[in-house]
C-alpha cells in the first residue's frame, strides 16, 4: 500500500497504516495535511503514536500553549479549540450557558476548564460526555459538558479558557449550535434579549445593557443591509419578516399554537389534539401543512390552515407560543432551512411540543436527547416509557416530560371486520437519505437493491404463500397490508400477485385499527394503538439482530417476550402456526392483563390533559 503517492485517504486509512507498523514512514506534514488542521484532535492522536507517546506542551505569546508531538514543530495551539454552545438563557440579570468542550484524548488531564467575565472567574459544573470520538474503539477526542450561571454587569466580555500551568489559553472560537440565538456567522449579527445586547465574536460572548433602543434599529439596519448583500434575491423577503416581526407581536391579541404532523400528511396526533381545541376561543390556532397535500382541503373544514414554507408560515414560526407536532424533523421548528442564520434571533421563540409519532420503546436518546430538540413539552403514554425519557441521556427534567397519553388515542374505535392487519416498520438498511429540491427537505429514498433484502423476501413469502391464505379463505378472513409511508413507493410490489390488499390513502389509521381483529408487526409502535384498543397482536422479527444494530435507535427497557402485547415469532413455521391457533379461537386477546397493566390511562381523555399542560404553564 504506497499511501504517501495515493490522491485520495479515507477516515481510518492513516490509523489502519499505523496497525501494520508503517506510521513512522509518513511524515509529519503528511499526516497533518491528509486530515487537516480542522480535525486536530485527530492528528495529534496519530502522532502521539508514532512519537511513542512524546508531548509537551510549550508556553508561547499572547498566553497560548503550543502542542508539541515529538519531532514536529508546531502539531497544534492550544487556542485552535472551540467551545461548542448549546443553550444561551438570560433572566433576572443572569446569563445560564450550556454547552461543551472537545479535547484531544492524548492531553488527558493537563488542562482545567475556566470561564472569566471580566475579572471574576467562574468554574463551571463539568459531566462526561458519552459521544467521544473514536477510531476502532479508541477515543482521540474526549468531550465534556458544562454547565455554569453567571452574574451580568453593565458590560460582560466573556472569554472560555483551558488553564495550563499558570497559563488561561482562551478558545479561539464559539460553535453556535441549533438553540443558541447568537453566533459569529454574519459580521452584524445580534440578538437583543430583556434589555441585553449580545454579540458572539471571535470565541468572546459581548452582552452589554441596553436601554438605548435607537441602538438597537441601528444595528438591525446594518443586519439587514448586510443580509440584503449576501441574499439579492431572497433577502428583501428576509428582511420583511424581521420588520414585520415587532409589528405582528404588538398586534397578537391571543395566543398563536401552529399544529403540525407530517410536512404533506396530517392524521396523526396533531391533527387530533388541532381539532380539539377548536372550540378554544382563547387559543388562535393554525395547522401547518404541504398545499397539495391531500389532506390540505379536509383540514381547512376543520380550523385555520397555512401553506408549508408560505411566508405566513415563516411570520408565524416568529411569533407562536407553541408548535405542537407529532414529528421532530428539522422543519418543525425552523421552516427557514438555508436561510435560518438571518432569523437565528427569532426562530426559536415557540415552545416546542413534542406529541410523538408513537409511543417510545427503545432508547432514541441519540437523537431526541434535549440538545437536539429542546422540547418544551415531551408526551409519553406510559409509565415505563415516562421513566425511561428520565433515566436515559435524553437530558430532559421532570417537569418537561408530560404522562398524558397521546391524543390520536381519544379517536380510537371498534368496528370490527374478519380483517388480518400487518403492519411493518420501515428499515433502515432499505433507504438512502437525500436531499429532495423540491421538498426543499432530506427524504428517504428506497435503495434500488430493495428485492434482495430479508425483509422484503420475508414479507413477500408472507404474502404469498397459499397454504395461508386457503386457510383465511375457509374462515373468511383476509389479509391487509398497510405499509410505513417510507415504504409506499414498494408497497404494491410486496403484494403483487397475491391474495393481500394494500391499504394506504384510502384508510386512516384509527379506521384500519378498528376493522382489524389481529395485527401482525415487528418493532412498529402501532402496537401500542392496536393494544389500546386490546386487541390480540403478533410479533414477527426475523430480523431482530440486524434490526437494533443497524436502525436509527438502539434497543431500549422494552422487552417483547417480558413486556410485549402479543407472542413473539422468529420464524415464518411459528408465525403461521400462531396465526392459525388465532384465527381459531375467534383472535381472542390473553394479553388483556398486561395491557391494563401497561397504560397510565385508558379512557378518552388524553386530549384534554395534554391542553390543560398548555394552559397551565
Amino acid at each position: 500500500m504506497d499511501l504517501v503517492n495515493s490522491e485520495k485517504i479515507e477516515l481510518n486509512t492513516v490509523y489502519d497504516y499505523y496497525k501494520n507498523a508503517c506510521l513512522e514512514e509518513l511524515d509529519d506534514s503528511e499526516i497533518i495535511d491528509r486530515i487537516g488542521m480542522g480535525n486536530m484532535p485527530e492528528i495529534l492522536f496519530y502522532l502521539y503514536e508514532k512519537y511513542n507517546h512524546q508531548i509537551e506542551l510549550i508556553p508561547i505569546e499572547n498566553n497560548d500553549v503550543m502542542i508539541r508531538v515529538g519531532d514536529t514543530f508546531n502539531a497544534a495551539n492550544m487556542s485552535y479549540l472551540a467551545v461548542e454552545m448549546h443553550f444561551i438563557e438570560i433572566s433576572n440579570d443572569k446569563v445560564h450557558l450550556e454547552g461543551n468542550i472537545s479535547y484531544p484524548s492524548v492531553l488527558g488531564a493537563e488542562f482545567e476548564f475556566l470561564i472569566k467575565n471580566g475579572n471574576k472567574k467562574y468554574y463551571p459544573i463539568m459531566t462526561r460526555d458519552d459521544n467521544d470520538r473514536k477510531i476502532d474503539e479508541c477515543s482521540y477526542e474526549r468531550r465534556d459538558e458544562f454547565s455554569v450561571d453567571i452574574d451580568l454587569c453593565d458590560d460582560n466580555e466573556i472569554l472560555f479558557c483551558n488553564v495550563v500551568g499558570s497559563l488561561e489559553c482562551r478558545y479561539g472560537k464559539i460553535n453556535s449550535m441549533r438553540f443558541v440565538k447568537v453566533a459569529d456567522n454574519l459580521e452584524n449579527q445580534y440578538w437583543y434579549k430583556d434589555g441585553y445586547l449580545i454579540t458572539s465574536r471571535n470565541g468572546i460572548l459581548k452582552i452589554s445593557k441596553c436601554d438605548d433602543y435607537n441602538h438597537v434599529l441601528e444595528k438591525e439596519r446594518c443586519f439587514q443591509k448586510e443580509i440584503m448583500s449576501l441574499e439579492p434575491e431572497k433577502g428583501e423577503m428576509i428582511c420583511r419578516l424581521r420588520q414585520n416581526y415587532l409589528v405582528n407581536i404588538k398586534k397578537k391579541k391571543r395566543p398563536i399554537w401552529l399544529f403540525m404532523d407530517r410536512a404533506n400528511q396530517a392524521d396523526d396526533n396533531a391533527e387530533v389534539l388541532f381539532s380539539y381545541i377548536q372550540d378554544k376561543s382563547e387559543i388562535d390556532s393554525y395547522f401547518i401543512i404541504d398545499e397539495n397535500s391531500k389532506d390540505y382541503e379536509r383540514l381547512k373544514e376543520i380550523g385555520n390552515v397555512i401553506p408549508l414554507y408560505s411566508e405566513e408560515h415563516f411570520e408565524k414560526v416568529l411569533i407562536a407560543d407553541y408548535i405542537i407536532s407529532s414529528q421532530s424533523n428539522g422543519v418543525v421548528e425552523n421552516p427557514f432551512w438555508g436561510l435560518s442564520e438571518y432569523v437565528r434571533d427569532l426562530y426559536h421563540n415557540p415552545k416546542i411540543v413534542f406529541l410523538q409519532h408513537g409511543v417510545i420503546k427503545d432508547d432514541m436518546s441519540p437523537t431526541l436527547n434535549r440538545r437536539e430538540t429542546n422540547f418544551y413539552g415531551f408526551v409519553t403514554s406510559t409509565y415505563q416509557e415516562w421513566k425511561s425519557i428520565i433515566e436515559y441521556p435524553y437530558h430532559y427534567k421532570e417537569e418537561n416530560v408530560w404522562l398524558t397519553g397521546l391524543p390520536r388515542f381519544d379517536r380510537l374505535y371498534h368496528d370490527e371486520e374478519n380483517v388480518i392487519l400487518v403492519m411493518p416498520s420501515w428499515r433502515k438498511g432499505l433507504m438512502e437519505h437525500v436531499w429532495d429540491d423540491q421538498k426543499k427537505n432530506m427524504v428517504w429514498k428506497i435503495n434500488p437493491e430493495y428485492k434482495n433484502s430479508d425483509f422484503y423476501k420475508s414479507y413477500r413469502k408472507l404474502f404469498s404463500s397459499i397454504w395461508l391464505h386457503l386457510f383465511l379463505c375457509l374462515k373468511g378472513y383476509k389479509m391487509v397490508f398497510y405499509p410505513h409511508p417510507l415504504l409506499r413507493d414498494i408497497a404494491k410490489e410486496m403484494v403483487k400477485g397475491t391474495k393481500v390488499e394494500c391499504w394506504m390513502d384510502e384508510m386512516s389509521y384509527r379506521d384500519a385499527f378498528a376493522k382489524a381483529k389481529l395485527m401482525i408487526t415487528d418493532y412498529s409502535s402501532v402496537a401500542f394503538d392496536f393494544a389500546y384498543l386490546q386487541k390480540p397482536i403478533l410479533y414477527y422479527q426475523f430480523d431482530k439482530e440486524e434490526f437494533f444494530a443497524s436502525h436509527t435507535y438502539k434497543k431500549g427497557y422494552f422487552d417483547y417476550e417480558k413486556d410485549g402485547f402479543g407472542e413473539v415469532c422468529y420464524q415464518w413455521k411459528d408465525l403461521w402456526k400462531l396465526i392459525k391457533k388465532l384465527v381459531k379461537k375467534g383472535c381472542v386477546n390473553k394479553y388483556v392483563d398486561r395491557i391494563s397493566a401497561s397504560y397510565t390511562y385508558l379512557d378518552n381523555n388524553n386530549c384534554y390533559r395534554i391542553y390543560k399542560k398548555l394552559v397551565s404553564k
